[in-house]
């Protein structure tokens, strides 16, 4: 068939057919109407070729078409009737615009063939080299990945499924896990034994399962003990599963990354929030209590302790504990009390050294003081100060740490109790301030009271000498109500004198006198 695969052409090739021979039409009808039946076909032709140079053989037959019942309605004999032809000339006419429709068609469609043919030709030769540049390219790549991958510490690996074996292609892949070359590669199921978090174990079979059941590529998020120093880095791993014809996973080329700095930084902003969000609904107390369960969690610290330094830089002010301390460890009384920094063991080294201070062997120092009763038994810890204009205004700090406390976890820390310090000093802020408005609140209910019971006229006024309040005898005594008045003008009104009878001269009472600048004592 010509019109068999045919080039890249839509519908459209049809409406433009059809336009074709309308416009032929009118410009026949109209423009050359002068004609008559003379040169019947005359503007179909090119309505034809225009139709089978843009659509091909399908277009153009339609157009051919289309024509031939134009012609044969309005400029054959009879007139009104398509399909009738009763002329022998006319009809000859007709099958010569037919077959030459039918010829234009087929050149046209030959045409498009020859194009499309050219232009797959074109893509074939362009194909077979791109292929040989990127047989090239691909080399160079290869060289420029392992390159990439070392300076982006990322590890490179292929898991062999069926026998559960794996190949580490850089050395990124020894770091992250903290192997030697001597400790060699894992298989899987060590992997999951031994090196990934038991909370994320499940998350991890998971995310595989995934992946070879639905073709797509393999990604997950999970936490691994690194084997030389006991320490849970957040790694990303990602990668493709090759499988057989009958699904069978057959293998994992993959990448993976250490992501710990990323993932404290996203979980100290949400820390942030929560706590922002924490202290609008609870006090001080528990809020510093929730700062400690908080740090905690992000480093793996059972025990958390946040006390206060006062401005003398010699006392401090025991003031919360974490949930787990309290609820775990330590049985010894002191919320709230105060003691002498010298007093204090080896963690107030941080008050006197004025910096972060680090015992990763706890029972090895020789300047321990020793616990009270019912303390915590401490194997390692951390602690750090807040200092604020040059004084140390409280501490914090965690301890028993699984692993050993690093100089990340002093940033880390050290961070966080810098942001633990901004809340809670806000949060004291607030609570001072409430206290301040109830104390205020109390002392305007007892002046109200006391200004109720007095049985005299009594008024207040401002420095400006303008009346601000009075009692409530004012009014009914005086007929007005003075607020906002002038205390000059309110004397000549009311004539104010003194109970034994002197006159009242404003001039002389204490409040335009110190205006002028005397020295006022109160007489009694």
């Amino acid at each position: 068939m010509f019109w068999a695969n045919p080039p890249e052409r839509n519908w459209k090739r049809f409406v433009v057919a059809i336009l074709a021979v309308a416009l032929g039409t009118a410009v026949r009808l109209g423009l050359l109407a002068g004609l008559e039946q003379r040169a019947a076909y005359v503007t179909f032709f090119p309505a034809v070729m225009a139709a089978a140079f843009y659509g091909g053989f399908p277009a153009g037959m339609l157009a051919t078409m289309l024509s031939a019942l134009a012609v044969s309605y309005w400029w054959i004999e009879p007139p009104g009737n398509p399909f009738i032809i009763s002329h022998p000339m006319d009809a000859l006419g007709m099958a010569v615009f037919v077959t030459s429709g039918v010829i234009i068609s087929l050149l046209a469609e030959v045409t498009h063939r020859a194009w499309a043919r050219a232009s797959e030709a074109e893509a074939q030769a362009r194909i077979a080299t791109e292929r040989i540049r990127a047989t090239e390219a691909l080399r160079e790549s290869e060289e420029r990945l392992r390159l990439a991958c070392n300076a982006a510490k990322m590890g490179v690996f292929e898991w062999d499924a069926p026998n559960d074996r794996s190949v580490w292609e850089n050395n990124q892949m020894y770091e992250i896990f903290g192997h030697t070359l001597d400790d060699g590669t894992l298989s899987k199921a060590e992997l999951l034994a031994n090196y990934v978090h038991p909370d994320d174990a499940a998350t991890f079979e998971q995310a595989l399962g995934d992946a070879a059941q639905t073709g797509r590529l393999f990604g997950t998020v999970c936490r691994i003990r690194r084997k030389s120093d006991g320490e849970w880095r957040w790694i990303e791993m990602g990668g493709r599963l090759d499988r057989s014809n009958d699904g069978t996973t057959l293998r994992l080329v993959g990448i993976l990354r250490d992501i710990t700095e990323h993932q404290r930084a996203q979980d100290v902003v949400r820390m942030r929030l929560n706590l922002l969000e924490f202290a609008v609904s609870h006090s001080l107390q528990e809020l510093l209590q929730k700062t400690l369960d908080e740090v905690g969690v992000l480093t793996g610290s059972p025990i958390g302790f946040y006390h206060f330094v006062e401005d003398d830089q010699e006392t401090i002010a025991l003031r919360a504990w974490s949930t787990r301390t309290i609820e775990e460890f330590c049985m010894a009384e002191g919320k709230g009390l105060h003691y002498p920094v010298s007093q204090a063991g080896v963690w107030a080294d941080c008050i006197r050294e004025r910096q972060p201070v680090i015992h990763n062997d706890y029972a090895e120092l020789a300047h321990r003081k020793g616990m009270p009763v019912g303390h915590a038994s401490v194997i390692r810890e951390l602690v750090v100060p807040i200092l604020r204009s040059n004084r140390v205004v409280a501490i914090l700090g965690i301890g028993n740490k699984p692993a050993n406390y690093t100089q990340e976890d002093v940033q880390l820390v050290s961070y966080l109790a810098d942001v633990a310090w901004e809340i809670s000093l806000r949060k004291k802020t607030e609570e001072e301030r409430a206290r301040a408005l109830t104390l205020a609140e109390r002392r305007y209910a007892e002046t109200e009271a006391v200004l109720s019971a007095i049985q005299d006229a009594v008024l207040i006024y401002d420095t400006d000498m303008n009346v601000a309040k009075v009692n409530p005898m004012f009014i009914p005594t005086y007929g007005f109500d003075p607020v906002g008045l002038n205390i000059r003008d309110l004397i000549g009104r009311t004539q104010c004198r003194w109970l034994n009878g002197h006159p009242f001269r404003l001039e002389e009472q204490p409040t335009p006198r110190a205006l002028r600048g005397e020295t006022v004592r109160n007489q009694r």
